[in-house]
């Protein structure tokens, strides 16, 4: 294996007495910092070297995008980006989101070591089907946790209606809520 061919002899940088004089304006006006680029920004212009923010040319940036995402049982897209909005297609969604109900703390109150107190809890029932709700307690709860009284028997919330925030009357106004289950949920 011979050397590789060098085309052109380089030559060592030699330091020189002619150097570039300083702007006036370096030394008469007062340097406003938000006008002179950083020594980031003119690391990533390196053939332009911009000494003022003005100088700044826009860089390429990459697209960050949402990886498409797979259910790693039935392969099915659970997230798939989409590269061009213009072909916007319906994807399935299969998350449990959709199909179990949101339950959410209504009022906060305060808790008092070793007395009963109330907490008011909200159900939402996110399809547009009749829900039928029953709590459980927990099987072999461990012994620092707190004993709950929870509601007895079946609950059944109203179904989601989507076009009830446009109109003014719609269905789900006529439905009644049981008032047995009305704040009862009792924490001690």
């Amino acid at each position: 294996k011979g050397e590789p061919e060098v085309s052109e002899q380089l030559t060592l940088p030699e330091a020189t007495s002619d150097v570039e004089r300083l702007p006036e304006s370096y030394l008469t006006q007062p340097l406003n910092l938000s006008s002179v680029t950083t020594l980031k920004q003119r690391l990533f212009q390196p053939q332009f070297q911009p000494v003022y923010t003005s100088e700044l040319y826009p860089q390429n940036k990459y697209m960050h995008i949402k990886r498409s995402q797979r259910c790693k049982v039935c392969e099915h897209n659970l997230s798939k980006p989409e590269y061009n909005p213009s072909s916007i297609k319906f994807k399935i969604q299969l998350a449990a989101f959709y199909h179990i109900p949101e339950l959410r703390i209504k009022n906060v109150s305060k808790l008092y070591l070793q007395k009963t107190c109330l907490v008011e809890m909200v159900l939402i029932n996110p399809t547009p089907h009749l829900a039928h709700i029953t709590f459980e307690p927990v099987e072999n709860p461990p012994d620092d946790l707190s004993s709950v009284k929870l509601p007895p028997g079946e609950l059944v919330l109203a179904p989601r209606d989507d076009t009830a925030e446009f109109d003014d009357v719609n269905d789900n106004q006529n439905f009644k809520d049981d008032p047995k289950y009305d704040s009862d949920l009792f924490i001690s």
